[in-house]
Order: C-alpha cells, then sequence, then structure tokens
C-alpha cells in the first residue's frame, strides 16, 4: 500500500523541525524528531524501507492516508522567495477612496477568518478564476494596490494583522484577474508565523529582510 500526504496538510521541513499546518482548522503543529526520518521517507515515496509500526504510527497522527497516486503528487508547490520588495521602489500616493477600499477589504478578511476560519478562505482564494490580465497592466494595478494598502495602515491598526492583510490583498487582485500568491511561512526556533502576497520573485506587502527567515509551508 502506498501513502501520501493528508489532505490539506501542509509542512516545511526546517532540518530538526519538521512544522505543519492544518488547514481545515487553522492549527500549527510539529513532531517529535524521532518521528521525522519516517515521515521523510513516506513522502519521498519509499515506504518500504520503514517498518509498519512507523508506517501506523505517522496514520494514527493522521499526517499521512493511503493514497492510490505516489506520494510526490500529493505535495503542494511553494513559490520561490521573493528577491525584491515593492516597498523598496519609488512610493506611489493612492487615492483617498482606494485606501478606504482596501481598509473595508480588511475589515471583510478579519471578518471572513473569524466566522470561517482559514479552510474555507484558502478553498476560496485557491479557486478564484484568474484570467490573462496584459502584464503591464496588472503590474501598475498590483503597484497602486500594494501602495493602498501602506496608506491603509493609518486605518487599519493592530498587530499580527499579517493574514488579514495578506489575504485581503489577495483577494483583492484575483477580483482583478492579476496572479498573485498567498504565502505562508514559519520559523521553528522559536516558532513564529507570518503571511504576505507576492508576484513571482516581487514581493508586494512586506521586505524581503523581514520575509527572508521564514521558510513557506503553503502557497494559495
Amino acid at each position: 500500500m502506498t501513502y501520501a500526504l493528508r489532505e490539506n496538510l501542509h509542512f516545511s521541513d526546517l532540518g530538526q523541525h519538521i512544522i505543519f499546518l492544518d488547514v481545515s482548522s487553522g492549527r500549527y503543529f510539529t513532531i517529535p524528531s524521532t518521528w521525522n526520518r519516517a515521515f521523510r521517507t513516506i513522502v519521498r515515496g519509499e515506504n518500504g524501507s520503514i517498518n509498519l509500526r512507523e508506517v501506523q504510527r505517522l496514520r494514527d497522527a493522521r499526517l499521512i492516508e493511503p493514497s492510490e497516486k505516489a506520494a510526490e503528487e500529493s505535495l503542494r508547490a511553494v513559490p520561490i522567495m521573493p528577491i525584491r520588495s515593492l516597498l523598496d521602489e519609488r512610493p506611489q500616493r493612492a487615492s483617498s477612496y482606494l485606501t478606504a477600499r482596501v481598509a473595508w477589504s480588511q475589515w471583510q478578511a478579519c471578518r471572513d477568518l473569524r466566522h470561517h476560519g482559514m479552510h474555507c478562505l484558502a478553498k476560496e482564494v485557491a479557486a478564484s478564476p484568474v484570467k490573462a490580465c496584459e502584464p503591464l497592466r496588472a503590474g501598475e494595478i498590483a503597484n497602486r494596490l500594494g501602495w493602498a494598502f501602506v496608506q491603509s495602515a493609518f486605518i487599519m491598526t493592530g498587530a499580527d494583522q499579517c493574514l488579514v492583510r495578506s489575504l485581503a490583498l489577495a483577494r483583492l487582485l484575483r477580483r482583478r484577474n492579476i496572479a498573485a500568491s498567498l504565502v505562508l511561512g514559519v520559523t521553528a526556533s522559536p516558532f513564529s508565523a507570518h503571511a504576505w502576497v507576492q508576484r513571482g520573485d516581487l514581493l508586494l506587502n512586506d521586505r524581503v529582510e523581514r520575509i527572508r527567515t521564514f521558510s513557506p509551508i503553503v502557497s494559495l
């Protein structure tokens, strides 16, 4: 029998620690380091090289599940890390209307996360249809929205709002048919999670030096 990563489960292998994100519950967790070898072996598709007791332990922990497809096919790709940031470019002043619009979108994102959780929103963002948008036009819109979010910080204040702000920005970009990735990243010692939005290698709502300490765990 072959096994694969459980549905709605994502992980980031940080060496000594493997950190998991269960999108269905919005919960981060890790496993004992003594389980790492067996888990890595399973996700590489080398089931035959670990014993049944180790397999059962991973199944009981709901990390893996029987699958007809190869283990590698269950792994979700994460984007390349950004190498440049919109915030390092010449600032653009957004209109008062657009600034108010992105502030409202953040309020909606905060409400939806509170009432529906990460799983429903992850499905929504991932399933949003994105039509081809002329690259130059897409870049102009993305830049304008990015700077509007910078200005909206004076309206929408509060700590630990990176997921709310990133979800709101990703939604607005998708609605304008602009492809972008909402990325969640983690660190292990000490544990920390962060969220940002990027288009290719361009970071739209953060600085490169801020996010380079995080390892991506999921991209929506």
